[in-house]
């Protein structure tokens, strides 16, 4: 890429006057509605290298930005950081469905902070691992993340689950985050226009400690559905999307569950345990302002019932409720859990109509 268009992004993430336009009314309201009470409408990613990520988002994986500035001091009080209005960018697809991305650069708040997953394999565990996207032409994208400096856990890997054949990588981008690409080589998706780049999120990925202390927290403690659940085996060892040594692979399974707070949902959360092969803790880092994929944020309409859901089942928040300004969406009351494996969530209801 030329100088000049690197630049060009670095002002464009980091100064003021190059910030852009709040996104249409309509868009913003449609896509809130579409999540709320369903699935996570945004990932928070927390950044020291914005203009990097926000590159490989548009150019490679073809979002765009819905809106960019800085977030309300009311941001930094629910995280408990110093007081700033930190920069950041909300990018999604062209129809801003749910699955945005949130782009924060957290730098002022901590010189010290460290990115949570800089070196951290597929089993190791705390915060989240990937965001999961779909796409028609995963070795494209592969070669376009890889001319942007981005690298992978394995070339992309090709697998049957069930009567569906895939083919899958993992992208290892800047501040640890990840990006996962599923392609449906069989049966086919449709070769519609976003398929040809990266169709938006649709789930996020945590891999977990304990699959069924996993599936009580989403179940029991949230009231979450279970849209699929079980195991998985390599059939032979070889080559895996995670980058597992091939002799675990074929004798140890992998267990999942998928939780949404309803199962016809746009978004979920896919938990995996990794059976075998036993890592770190990443838990105690996994939170802002320290890098990576630190956060999903839930819409609901009524976040009073989820305090006394918690309150019923002895859960405590790990953040309290309170008001909070999120762009462009306007006042918020929110909340946020953490997962038994250190991944926090957050849960707001509207208290102001869409700006």
């Amino acid at each position: 890429m030329r100088t000049g268009t690197i630049t060009a992004l670095l002002m464009a993430v980091f100064v003021p006057a190059a910030w852009a336009a709040d996104p249409p009314p309509a868009l913003t309201a449609q896509s809130l509605a579409a999540a709320r009470d369903a699935g996570w409408h945004e990932a928070v990613v927390s950044t020291r290298w914005g203009a990097a990520l926000e590159q490989f988002f548009v150019e490679v994986a073809g979002y765009r930005v819905l809106w960019r500035g800085r977030a309300d001091r009311s941001v930094s009080a629910f995280y408990g950081l110093p007081a700033a209005d930190y920069p950041e960018v909300l990018i999604g697809d062209a129809d801003g469905r749910p699955g945005l991305i949130r782009l924060i650069d957290f730098a002022a708040a901590d010189a010290d902070a460290v990115a949570i997953r800089a070196s951290a394999q597929a089993w190791d565990t705390g915060g989240f691992f990937s965001l999961m996207t779909r796409s028609n032409d995963t070795p494209a994208v592969w070669r376009a993340a890889q001319a942007l400096g981005w690298t992978g856990y394995n070339e992309p890997v090709a697998f049957t689950f069930g009567t569906i054949e895939l083919r899958n990588v993992i992208l290892r981008g800047p501040d640890g985050v990840n990006v996962s690409v599923y392609e449906r080589l069989s049966p086919r998706l449709p070769d519609e226009l976003d398929l040809r780049r990266l169709r938006r999120p649709f789930n996020a990925m945590q891999t977990v400690r304990d699959i069924d202390r996993t599936r009580a927290f989403y179940v029991e403690v949230l009231g979450f559905e279970i849209v699929n659940a079980g195991e998985y085996f390599n059939p032979v060892p070889g080559p895996n999307n995670f980058g597992m040594p091939a002799n675990i692979v074929a004798e140890y399974p992998l267990r999942y569950g998928i939780f949404a707070p309803r199962k016809d949902t746009p978004t979920a959360v896919e938990t995996v345990e990794l059976v075998g092969a036993e890592g770190r803790r990443l838990d105690a880092i996994a939170t802002p302002p320290n890098r990576g994929i630190v956060s999903l944020r839930y819409p609901v309409g009524d976040l009073q019932g989820l305090i006394d859901r918690l309150r019923a089942q002895q859960t405590a928040p790990a953040i309290a409720p309170q008001v909070v300004t999120l762009q462009p969406y306007g006042r918020v009351r929110a909340l946020a859990v953490r997962t038994p494996d250190g991944a926090l969530l957050e849960f707001f209801q509207l208290l102001d109509t869409p700006q």
